[in-house]
């Protein structure tokens, strides 16, 4: 989903880099799409259906620890530089699942037109 909506794209990211360790990866992109999912069709929207550009700002985690750490990482990281009057958290991609969510790194389900997320 993020890579149909153009902020996320499949093997950019480097583990390393001048052999430092890659903490994050921080995606940012304009949309000028929408995308809605259903189990039955995906209807894709573009400004001339009156979706306006929306700017997206997507950070991957290269080690996953806990939501507190994620959130911490956040106020930590990203509100001395943006500055927001609000913040939103989501909490994404883990209802109805039992354990713990993990991302797949071998690629081999990068290609899936719907996506679970």
């Amino acid at each position: 989903y993020l890579g149909a909506l153009g902020v996320y794209q499949h093997n950019i990211a480097k583990s390393q880099l001048d052999n430092k360790v890659v903490r994050a990866h921080i995606y940012e992109y304009t949309t000028q799409i929408s995308i809605q999912c259903s189990k039955k069709s995906i209807v894709k929207k573009t400004i001339n259906d009156g979706i306006f550009p929306t700017q997206l700002l997507f950070c991957l985690k290269e080690k996953e620890k806990d939501n507190a750490d994620s959130f911490q990482w956040f106020f930590n990281a990203f509100c001395p530089i943006l500055n927001p009057k609000i913040c939103v958290l989501i909490k994404a991609g883990v209802a109805g699942a039992c354990g713990k969510l993990v991302a797949m790194k071998d690629g081999c389900w990068y290609q899936l037109l719907n996506p679970i997320i």
